[in-house]
């Protein structure tokens, strides 16, 4: 078993511990919403030329919610091209994190949000010569994030914006600090 593989393999039951809750509030349907939700992340990150930059990752999650807490699994990435027809260099960063959030109680309007999410990260170098493309690949490492946030209150709508930390084996600085603003639906 390879390095990488058994990362994996710890995560998944990670993530799976993660969401057991989810799978046993299914078997009592009352109260129990499925989630699914995109939106953009704004997160500041040491270039390649090692300037601090914004950069907008997008992002992709599926979970549900029942009474004050909300899990789902969640996919953001982000990808910068540098070069031109001849010889070209595209980065691109992926990000796969199960969270678990708790709702406070809330206002008239707005219900404010605290949660911690785990998974995996991973960098995709695709060079390109002449016509000739080469890919090169990180192994999935660890990271983590914590975000605080207020969601609209509007039945069957999400509607976010959120403040996040995010730290792991590639990300410069640690943590980086990041925005996240994110619309879906509760079915």
């Amino acid at each position: 078993m390879t390095l990488r593989s058994s990362i994996g393999l710890t995560v998944g039951f990670l993530m799976a511990l993660c969401l057991l809750p989810v799978s046993s509030w299914a078997q009592d349907s009352s109260g129990w919403k499925f989630l699914l939700t995109a939106g953009a992340e704004l997160r500041s990150e040491k270039s390649t030329d090692d300037y601090i930059e914004n950069n907008v990752y997008q992002n992709f999650a599926i979970g549900g919610s029942r009474g004050d807490f909300i899990a789902f699994v969640e996919y953001a990435s982000f990808k910068e091209d540098s070069g031109n027809a001849t010889l070209s260099v595209d980065r691109e960063f992926r990000n796969t994190l199960a969270w678990l959030l708790w709702q406070g109680p809330g206002f008239e309007y707005v219900v404010p949000y605290v949660g911690g999410g785990i998974g995996l990260s991973e960098e995709v170098i695709t060079t390109t010569l002449g016509g000739s493309e080469s890919k090169d690949s990180s192994d999935q490492l660890l990271m983590g994030g914590a975000a605080a946030g207020i969601r609209a209150r509007i039945p069957a709508i999400w509607l976010s914006v959120e403040v996040r930390l995010m730290a792991g084996e590639q990300i410069d600085p640690q943590p980086a600090l990041g925005a996240l603003f994110k619309m879906g639906v509760f079915f």
